[in-house]
């Protein structure tokens, strides 16, 4: 049988975002076309994650799903930067070309919705981890300001304040080993404007039905010629 094939491959976190460190990990997600025992078999495949080399393997299936749906973590591989960029073929490249087809609603909620999630975590009773906490308040206002813009502007911005960004993720609201009382007024002014953003903006509530029809073209595509179709 035939091994699987990449469509796609990057490095995705702190080193895409711009807010790489001494303390970084590096995040590679990995777009997999099914192989021919699991098209053959119809075989379930899901994501998974090789923990020792920190990559996440997504099938392309899945993928395109998530695509679908807005995911603002899979919409990232279409924008990825060249020094980023690992692997790609045809089928990534269409799917680069038209990265806009898949900013949508849903990508906005998605970013507040993992923002939300962070500042609920933040507000549960301390633990030891600064440095982790840090890291988060970073994570968080990025995905705030990713969201603001993508509602104003329709642009989403794989790179936005990181000087700013790299200040909060090394401490800047961080006192005596505790959660500084500014970061309160900070983060829900953040989110009160995003919030407004989102409400406001024109952006298209769904992917069209023409999308669709193209990512189902493109799974048949893969699909054949992993089976050797002509």
């Amino acid at each position: 049988m035939n091994e699987p094939r990449i469509m796609l491959s990057w490095l995705a976190g702190s080193t895409m975002h711009g807010l790489r460190d001494e303390n970084s990990d590096v995040d590679t997600r990995m777009i997999q076309y099914d192989d021919m025992e699991s098209l053959l078999l119809q075989k379930k495949t899901d994501i998974s994650h090789d923990a020792e080399h920190d990559i996440s393997i997504i099938p392309f299936k899945i993928f395109i799903g998530l695509l679908l749906k807005g995911a603002p973590n899979m919409l990232e591989g279409l924008l990825a930067q060249d020094e980023c960029l690992l692997a790609h073929d045809d089928i990534a490249d269409s799917l680069r070309a038209h990265s806009d087809r898949f900013m949508m609603y849903g990508t906005i909620m998605s970013l507040l919705g993992m923002a939300r999630s962070n500042i609920r975590l933040m507000s549960r009773p301390q633990n030891d981890d600064m440095a982790k906490t840090a890291k988060m308040q970073c994570e968080t206002i990025r995905e705030l300001r990713v969201a603001k813009n993508l509602a104003d502007d329709g642009i989403f911005l794989i790179r936005t304040d990181t000087d700013e960004l790299m200040e909060i993720k090394h401490g800047k609201f961080i006192r005596n080993g505790m959660i500084s009382s500014s970061w309160s007024s900070f983060v829900s002014h953040e989110l009160a404007i995003t919030i407004d953003s989102s409400e406001r903006s024109s952006i298209r509530r769904n992917a069209d039905e023409e999308t669709h029809a193209w990512c189902r073209t493109m799974l048949m595509e893969a699909n054949a010629r992993t089976l050797g179709i002509d």
